[in-house]
């Protein structure tokens, strides 16, 4: 029996767990671009889809499709995250997000566990 006639074929535990880290990854990507602040925050909600797929890994012309806009959209939507981000490519874009992200959870780590205010701010980015 072929296997499209035996339904179809189990998804290898190693591709669950990928799709799993991946949604995962996506849902936490996606609250901190929601309640970002400084220049993340500065982002329109066109560029922060744009920017959440950057640090997805997916290319311009990937975002163009999922998005169903045309490359020229795109282009112009990671030029102005590119302006406003005050970075020069969209690798410098990528990593300044994960390292307002990571500065975040450190800063809600430390208000959950010492009820202290934050050392440094995602503000402090800005400058």
């Amino acid at each position: 029996m072929s296997p499209t006639a035996a339904g179809p074929s189990p998804i290898p535990a190693e591709d669950v767990v990928t799709v799993e880290l991946g949604k995962s990854v996506r849902a936490l990507i996606d609250a901190h671009l929601e309640h970002a602040i400084g220049p993340i925050g500065q982002l329109s909600p066109a560029e922060s889809r744009v920017l959440r797929h950057l640090m997805m890994g997916h290319s311009p012309s990937d975002i163009a499709a999922m998005q169903i806009v045309s490359m020229p959209t795109v282009r112009t939507q990671i030029n102005r995250i590119l302006r406003k981000l005050d970075v020069t490519s969209q690798t410098a874009a990528v990593a300044f997000a994960f390292r307002a992200f990571l500065q975040a959870e450190h800063d809600q780590k430390l208000e959950n566990e010492n009820g202290l205010e934050p050392v440094t701010s995602l503000h402090a980015l800005a400058s």
